[in-house]
């Protein structure tokens, strides 16, 4: 999912597809996706999948059979050999035959033994004589033997790599061979089963015309393709947070309405100090740190001493203490939930911001930068965000399959701690 996102947001495949051999460049992203949809559902992980993609980058001996973009529609031809062909399948199968009468295979010019605990080499010493001879200057004790078993086992793999050819078929296989000819060729270990075959009829195929004057439409392509590659990636599952109100909380974040007022902006900026704070990552010079994220982001100057006072507020609250005497912290923890409605996948998402080990089971914290200066106001923010731990909660224990202790909201203005049931 992560590769064909960068895809399509990237919009690389309608590029490939109109530059110089685009057709090419296109069909293998198509083949790349294909190779990592089968990685993964070979259970391999991200990591095991960047190797593998550096490997098919960086290593030349790494053959990467190429695609077009017409490769995966019926009436595409394929040509390969059959170490390309290997795991393959196809409806309609040719084993063509290019053998070339002139040639005849020499002796094997070495053998490796496979019998034995470790494999040994047996080589003999040849010189060049003209373009392709050669003579043989020396060989090894025992070569007449070594070399018929080498021939044995040439002829063994030959032989499997005819079975792989005469089942890559899944409705029809054809055979190709010379007349008269049933004792040489590629596919000679089949000639005595196909006696009994049918011949293919022979039809009349006209030789392909010139290509065509005129230029291919090449905005017509691409948004054609483009348009095939938004609907492969439609999504089949929804997706929502866990309280669905994170579009209503945000606009009434940026309104006057709420009582905290600095924007959505200043909140970002508390909740990352907070986080950097917990894991130790703030640098010594935290003032400075902290006014040069408000100039660069456009805030308020003021915005400085109201975010240190919230982090010193924070460093002396219990909450401080208890992360720094838990044996495990976790910050901004992601997670998402798979649930099943009418047919239809459901994910649930939502982001806690701190969750720590307590005696006894887990505590959640859920930082806030509204104002809770009033008794008032502490309700109002408690009703308003009460829901939205609880779900935290109920997924926490779930995944962690262990009990939450403890959930509430962390008010950095004042700096209070205000329990959710």
């Amino acid at each position: 999912m992560a590769i064909e996102h960068i895809l399509n947001s990237l919009g690389i495949l309608p590029y490939a597809a109109l530059q110089p051999m685009g057709n090419s460049r296109a069909g293998n992203l198509i083949r790349l996706l294909a190779l990592i949809r089968s990685w993964e559902n070979a259970g391999w992980n991200w990591t095991e999948c960047l190797r593998e993609l550096q490997s098919l980058r960086d290593d030349p001996e790494y053959k990467l059979e190429e695609m077009t973009l017409d490769s995966g529609s019926n009436a595409s031809v394929r040509l390969m050999n059959l170490h390309k062909a290997k795991g393959l399948q196809a409806r309609v199968v040719f084993l063509a035959d290019p053998y070339d009468t002139s040639y005849q295979r020499h002796g094997p010019d070495f053998h490796v033994s496979r019998s034995g605990s470790e494999p040994k080499l047996t080589l003999p010493v040849y010189q060049a004589k003209g373009t392709h001879g050669k003579k043989l200057i020396s060989e090894p004790q025992g070569w007449e033997h070594d070399s018929e078993e080498e021939i044995r086992f040439l002829d063994a793999e030959e032989r499997r790599l005819v079975y792989v050819a005469a089942t890559r078929a899944e409705d029809l296989l054809v055979v190709s061979r010379y007349e008269g000819n049933t004792e040489k060729g590629p596919w000679t270990e089949l000639y005595p089963h196909l006696d009994g075959a049918p011949e293919l009829p022979v039809g009349d195929s006209p030789l392909p015309g010139p290509p065509p004057a005129s230029q291919p439409d090449f905005d017509a392509i691409g948004h054609e393709i483009s348009d095939q590659w938004l609907r492969a990636g439609q999504r089949s599952y929804a997706t929502s947070t866990v309280t669905g109100e994170d579009d209503r909380l945000i606009a009434l974040a940026e309104s006057d309405d709420i009582p905290s007022g600095r924007g959505v902006d200043y909140g970002l900026l508390v909740h990352g100090l907070l986080e950097h704070a917990t894991k130790g990552l703030l640098p010594e010079n935290t003032e400075s740190y902290v006014r040069t994220l408000v100039e660069r982001e456009g805030q308020a100057s003021e915005n400085v001493a109201y975010a240190l006072e919230a982090l010193n507020r924070f460093k002396e609250s219990q909450i401080w203490q208890e992360t720094q005497e838990s044996e495990q912290t976790f910050t901004e923890v992601d997670f998402a939930k798979n649930n099943t409605f009418m047919g239809q996948s459901q994910i649930e998402r939502g982001r806690i911001d701190l969750v720590y080990r307590v005696l006894g089971g887990w505590k959640i914290v859920d930082f806030k930068t509204d104002r809770a200066g009033s008794p008032s106001e502490i309700e109002s923010l408690r009703k308003r965000y009460g829901d939205q731990v609880r779900a935290y909660a109920r997924y926490w224990n779930e995944l962690a399959g262990e009990r939450v202790r403890s959930t509430g909201l962390w008010s950095t203005d004042p700096g209070i701690w205000i329990e959710v049931d």
